[in-house]
């Protein structure tokens, strides 16, 4: 899919965690935005992901920032829904990841250990679905739960 060019249609549900988080650059980061760290800097990009970046968490709203540094708003717990085709019924309950390769901030990109090729210090581990039709999941969003290097 690849990166967001519009806000996605989310939902979520339990206690949700947000924190803000200085960004890499002036952008507009939008609602449903996969966030990582930039490895490099050190600060928050939905951007050019590359290898080393660790996941924050999910882009809380429509945000344009003006300038880099300025502050994002980012979920980071929570039971979030959103589409996604990638996972079957039977893999309920497995770890849901994000290939790091694929350079893409769209939930719709995120999979099982079953849908990629997991390479250490690549991909980040984001969460545990709870439940997919096929066509949407629902993701029990964890930032502590990553094996990136």
């Amino acid at each position: 899919m690849g990166d967001l060019t519009a806000d996605v249609q989310l939902f979520h549900s339990g206690t949700v965690d947000f924190i803000h988080v200085p960004v890499l650059a002036a952008d507009t980061y939008y609602k449903g935005a996969l966030v990582f760290w930039d490895a490099t800097s050190g600060l928050a990009t939905t951007d050019g992901i590359a290898d080393d970046d660790i996941f924050i968490g999910i882009c809380a709203k429509q945000q344009v920032i003006a300038a880099a540094s300025d502050l994002v708003e980012v979920a980071i717990s929570g039971i979030w829904e959103f589409l996604n085709s990638n996972a079957a019924i039977a893999e309920s309950g497995e770890i849901v990841f994000h290939d790091n390769s694929a350079d893409s901030n769209s939930p719709a990109d995120l999979d099982t250990a079953t849908g990629i090729t997991e390479e250490s210090g690549e991909d980040n581990m984001v969460g545990t679905m709870i439940w997919t039709d096929g066509t949407t999941m629902r993701l029990w969003l964890n930032h502590f739960v990553t094996d990136a290097a």
